[in-house]
């Protein structure tokens, strides 16, 4: 799947991020090195939507999808992932290259692959049994019904949530992006605009399907390209009505949601998402 139809949207919080990032070195790992996305957002610990951004604004045309050329030495990937129990994440970071070159070299071997989660701690089985006769023999602190009505009393306090809702204003909250919050929506952004967006899509949402009836409220009209000044502005109009579980989760991870929304918009409504007047 590539990106919708035009370049990626340069909305105000992806700028301020790409102009931190050190342009050259990577178009030069990209271009020069044949370094892949996921390796250089790794290394400069942005997201890969955010590396492709700033290769489309440099127009840097991007390689098309193909099988991994890196072969690894299957000894070595034997001895690290069967052996010493590495996840592939583990081994694309030593050997620099991506996770699903790992991937491909392990089919290629013919070396069965775990499966997701398997190589955490937490999940191997002497430590659950470990931390299972821990709580039976009452040492967990959880175990004591005592110190479980103690820690939610604690949590519960005034105070502890005083501290809590400290802690989490403003620059200090992960979800931060420079006070946008507090800016006005555009003015044709009203009412009977929202309406029209709703009736577009039929009362129900974007994201689960859920109808407006189903959801107890009105959909709620989401920013695709989290512009609050979309109507008013030169950028591209696109909405999406979304209900009270959905609308939430598209203020994290930010790039993924409006790469996915966006490209159905573009491909399944012909770029459309309301009603003319």
């Amino acid at each position: 799947m590539g990106w919708p139809k035009g370049k990626p949207q340069d909305t105000a919080s992806n700028k301020k991020r790409m102009r931190i990032l050190p342009e050259k070195e990577i178009i030069s790992g990209y271009v020069d090195n044949g370094k892949s996305l996921s390796v250089l957002a790794n290394e400069y610990g942005c997201g890969t939507n955010t590396v492709l951004r700033l290769l489309h604004r440099n127009n840097i045309k991007c390689r098309p999808h193909a099988t991994p050329t890196y072969i690894i030495d299957k000894t070595f990937l034997v001895k690290e992932y069967v052996v010493n129990k590495k996840s592939g994440a583990q081994i694309a970071i030593e050997i620099g290259c991506s996770d699903n070159t790992v991937l491909f070299n392990l089919h290629k071997y013919g070396i069965v692959v775990s499966k997701s989660g398997d190589r955490s701690t937490a999940r191997r089985p002497e430590f659950r049994k470990m931390m299972s006769d821990l709580y039976k023999s009452g040492n967990h602190p959880l175990a004591r019904k005592e110190s479980r009505d103690k820690m939610r009393a604690t949590l519960k306090t005034e105070a502890t949530k005083k501290i809590k809702s400290q802690n989490m204003r403003g620059e200090k909250n992960p979800q931060w992006c420079g006070g946008i919050s507090y800016e006005p929506y555009c003015p044709k952004f009203n009412d009977s605009f929202k309406e029209r967006v709703r009736v577009f899509f039929g009362h129900t949402c974007l994201i689960c399907g859920k109808t407006q009836p189903e959801n107890g409220a009105k959909l709620a009209i989401h920013h695709i390209l989290y512009n609050k000044k979309t109507c008013c502005d030169d950028s591209i109009p696109m909405f999406a009505p979304l209900c009270k579980q959905c609308h939430p989760k598209t203020n994290h991870n930010r790039e993924r949601w409006q790469y996915m929304l966006s490209f159905i918009i573009q491909t399944v409504y012909n770029g459309k998402s309301f009603i003319s007047k």
